[in-house]
């Protein structure tokens, strides 16, 4: 995960509170801000029990915690607590919300609701990131990073968001944080010139942040100019040489666009499951490269191992289903694709599986 630093340069100025650099705010990129999720429980049903009860209360309090914390802290903590108590699994998904609920004794108004908005973002609630981040740029108007995280925001929810997107960046100019999430904003709303812009701008006043060429790949890929966007997801690799999530990325991007699957992105996706055998999204990236290359029997082989180490990896459905369509197994292949749909319903393998769905009944 990459991260990208909130920083305020304008700060409540009618309250005279001196500029300072705030807490970093974790933003998952290139796939987009995701949801946390559970580990999914086992398929199958069975009669009504004591468990079954228990995770009905623990849902219940999950989301009434969540609903809680933009305007009772402490009740929500007590209530996200009470849901871990239930189900323990649930600690990952809601701990960085109980950090910031935690910490809103020391935070500033207006950095609370950003913190807060922020978290909501990558938990998937996007109308309580809209209300959070409301409520930060009304306390301070001058806030430009808290504005363009609304414009981000309002984007995902397909309202008007580029007039808080200009004045984000003239209550801000010289922030890079603005121009990424300006830059993700006319991303959302599939402008990938205008993206790629305000990225670059980015860039140039934060050139040792990955994020960056990795979000102007995205935009150079959304215009089809492959050879463009290998060489900014190769810079993004300069900046971190180590890190296995970009190289996966990279190794994503060349089976995803199927460009020089042969040359690098088949060996890069060997590399990276022999470095990390258990990842079950490398093994997924490795057979689709396998298929690409002719090889069905060892796509299978790879697909089965994603499968076996993630039955809710979206990427391995759609493409088991694929594979199966591939050798005319439609039964077995719609089983999957079915899966891969409700797995990611709005995200680009369950397009993929749609569309597979929608050809295979038209046969």
């Amino acid at each position: 995960m990459i991260s990208v630093k909130v920083d305020r340069r304008v700060l409540l100025r009618r309250r005279g509170i001196a500029p300072g650099r705030l807490a970093a705010a974790a933003l998952l990129v290139w796939l987009g801000l995701v949801p946390l999720r559970l580990q999914p429980p086992d398929e199958g049903t069975s009669a009504p029990d004591a468990s079954t009860s228990a995770e009905a209360e623990d849902e219940r309090l999950y989301h009434l915690g969540v609903q809680q914390a933009l305007d009772d802290p402490k009740g929500a903590i007590a209530t996200l607590t009470q849901a871990v108590d239930l189900n323990a699994n649930r600690a990952a998904q809601v701990a960085p919300l109980l950090g910031v609920l935690a910490a809103r004794a020391a935070d500033e108004p207006e950095l609370f609701y950003l913190k807060l908005g922020v978290t909501y973002l990558q938990m998937g609630e996007i109308p309580l990131a809209e209300a959070a981040l409301e409520r930060a740029v009304a306390i301070n108007p001058a806030y430009g990073e808290a504005t363009a995280y609304l414009a981000y925001v309002r984007a995902r929810l397909g309202k008007p968001a580029l007039g808080a997107a200009q004045q984000a960046l003239a209550l801000d100019p010289a922030n890079p944080t603005v121009y990424y999430l300006v830059g993700l904003t006319w991303k959302q709303i599939r402008r990938p010139v205008e993206a790629r812009l305000a990225l670059e701008r980015g860039y140039e006043l934060d050139p040792t942040n990955p994020a960056f060429p990795i979000e102007i790949a995205e935009a150079h890929r959304a215009e089809r100019q492959y050879a463009l966007a290998e060489l900014w997801m190769r810079e993004a690799l300069r900046l971190t040489p180590q890190d296995f999530h970009l190289r996966l990325l990279l190794a994503q991007f060349y089976v995803d666009t199927e460009y020089r699957v042969s040359e690098e992105g088949l060996p890069l996706a060997q590399a990276l499951v022999a470095e990390q055998p258990e990842n079950a999204e490398a093994h997924a990236t490795l057979g689709w490269a396998y298929f690409l290359s002719g090889e069905v029997g060892r796509a299978f082989e790879e697909m089965d191992r994603a499968l076996a180490l993630d039955p809710s990896l979206p990427r391995a459905n759609a493409h088991m289903g694929a594979l199966l369509e591939s050798q005319e197994r439609m039964a077995e292949a719609m089983s999957y694709y079915e899966r891969a749909k409700t797995l990611d319903p709005s995200g680009p393998f369950g397009a993929l599986a749609t569309q597979a769905l929608e050809r295979i009944a038209g046969q």
